[in-house]
């Protein structure tokens, strides 16, 4: 961004644009919990394959009451994108899902299989 000063006054020109542009770029999180028969079924190895084709970086770990849980962080059509690879490839064995979108903690270096 170039900010010129002219007789006084900042020209902004192209400021805002490049702030709508940063925005759209944003890190979020998505925290998903996939319910059905979604454990014993290579669903975390599936899902840890899936991730190395995009840029996401959290866990995939099993949840005591037999559902997976799945927190990625990235931008956010990256998230959608990966997520929707997850319901592809895994369509027979999830059965409901529930999403908690929220703002990234960037606590993660990888994507990995976690207890």
């Amino acid at each position: 961004m170039t900010v010129e000063l002219r007789r006084g006054m900042i020209d902004l020109k192209g400021f805002f644009a490049e702030t709508v542009r940063a925005k759209s770029h944003m890190i979020k999180q998505m925290k998903v919990i996939f319910k059905g028969m979604v454990q014993g079924v290579g669903f975390r190895f599936t899902v840890q394959r899936l991730a190395r084709r995009f840029d996401v970086k959290g866990y995939v770990r099993n949840l005591p009451n037999g559902q997976v849980e799945v927190l990625a962080e990235g931008e956010e059509t990256i998230l959608e994108d990966f997520l929707k690879a997850i319901q592809v490839q895994m369509q027979h064995y999830i059965q409901d899902i529930e999403i908690v979108w929220g703002e990234a903690c960037h606590r993660y270096g990888v994507f990995g299989i976690t207890s």
